[in-house]
């Protein structure tokens, strides 16, 4: 995942606009991801030191929450290709 600044905002916001679907704390769906608070937090915020691994793994946390709710999470722009692919992507990039 190679997302300049732009991006990483955009993205970051449309991962916010899921959590708010969740009603989950972001301290409660960081606890279900396994993240430490560093790690987390820059995946959340899509920042430059992120891991790319762990921002799908914040994604499929809150949009698994989301689901729970009884709701459906709103697209993300930027991220939205298969688990093969982005398998893929993570081994080679």
């Amino acid at each position: 995942m190679s997302l300049n600044r732009r991006e990483r905002e955009t993205t970051a916001r449309e991962l916010d606009n899921n959590l708010a679907l969740t009603g989950l704390t972001r301290a409660q769906v960081r606890e279900r991801t396994g993240l430490p608070p560093e790690r987390f937090q820059a995946a959340l915020e899509v920042n430059a030191v992120m891991d790319p691994a762990d921002v799908w793994l914040v994604r499929d946390t809150i949009e698994d929450a989301v689901r729970e709710e009884g709701k459906t999470p709103l697209p993300l722009s930027l991220i939205h290709i298969s688990e093969p692919t982005r398998q893929a992507e993570i081994s080679y990039a």
